[in-house]
C-alpha cells in the first residue's frame, strides 16, 4: 500500500524503484523541472546538465544490502557533528534522530518547529522541524536547509538496526540544490549545483 507516500507527493503512485534496478545506470534527478523532478537514464556517464552554477562534487557511497550511505557533516555555531546518513533519493525528508539535534544546538539555537507527522509505508513518527546551518556530503554543501528531528527510537529504527543500516536519511532538501546524479556502476553521486528554486518553497 503505498498511499502514505502517494499522499506526500500528492501523485498516485504503482511502485516504487529501487537502487536494485538503478544500480547499472547513470540516473539524474534534476528538481527544477515542476511540478515533479526530471529523470534521465543512461548506460554511460550523463553530460553536465545545463543551468549549473558551481564545479561538480563527485561523492563516493558505500552499500549495505543496495542501500547507498553517505558520511555527512553537520554544523553550527562552530560545533561540527558526523553522521552516516541513508542517500535514499526517494526520501521526502532529511531525517535526523534527537541526539544529533542534541549535539548541534550545543553550538547554536535553531529553529523548532512542532507538529510534524513523519510517515512511511511501516508507520509513523511525530517530529519537529527544524534548519540545518550547514549540511556538507563531501564536498557538496546546503546551508539552511530543512530537516526533521525525530527521537532515535523513530518507527523505522528496528528494521534498519537490523539490516545494519544508518537511521538517518539524507532526503530531498539536500538533493533540490543539485541535479543530482547517480552514478551506480561507480558507486558514487555527482551533485551539480544549481540556483535555488524559487517555484517550491524551501
Amino acid at each position: 500500500d503505498l498511499s502514505h507516500a502517494s499522499s506526500f507527493v500528492g501523485w498516485p503512485l504503482g511502485a516504487l524503484i529501487g537502487s536494485d534496478l538503478l544500480a547499472p545506470y547513470h540516473v539524474a534527478l534534476d528538481y527544477r523541472a515542476q511540478p515533479h523532478p526530471s529523470v534521465s537514464f543512461s548506460k554511460t556517464p550523463l553530460a553536465a546538465p545545463q543551468g549549473v552554477i558551481g564545479a561538480a562534487q563527485d561523492v563516493p557511497f558505500k552499500e549495505v544490502l543496495g542501500v547507498p550511505v553517505v558520511s555527512a557533516t553537520l554544523s553550527a555555531g562552530g560545533v561540527e557533528v558526523k553522521r552516516e546518513l541513508i542517500a535514499d533519493t526517494g526520501s521526502g525528508v532529511t531525517v535526523l534522530k534527537r541526539s544529533t539535534w542534541d549535539a548541534l544546538v550545543a553550538g547554536k539555537a535553531l529553529p523548532k518547529l512542532e507538529g510534524y507527522r513523519w510517515l512511511s509505508n511501516s508507520g509513523e513518527t511525530q517530529g519537529f522541524v527544524t534548519r540545518l546551518p550547514s549540511l556538507k556530503i563531501g564536498g557538496a554543501e546546503v546551508q539552511e536547509s530543512w530537516a526533521i528531528i525525530v527521537p532515535d527510537d523513530h518507527h523505522l529504527v528496528g528494521t534498519l538496526g537490523l539490516a545494519g543500516l544508518p537511521t538517518e536519511f539524507l532526503g530531498y532538501p539536500f538533493y533540490r540544490r543539485f541535479v543530482t546524479v547517480y552514478e551506480g556502476p561507480d558507486k558514487r553521486y555527482t551533485f551539480h549545483p544549481v540556483a535555488k528554486q524559487t517555484v517550491v518553497p524551501d
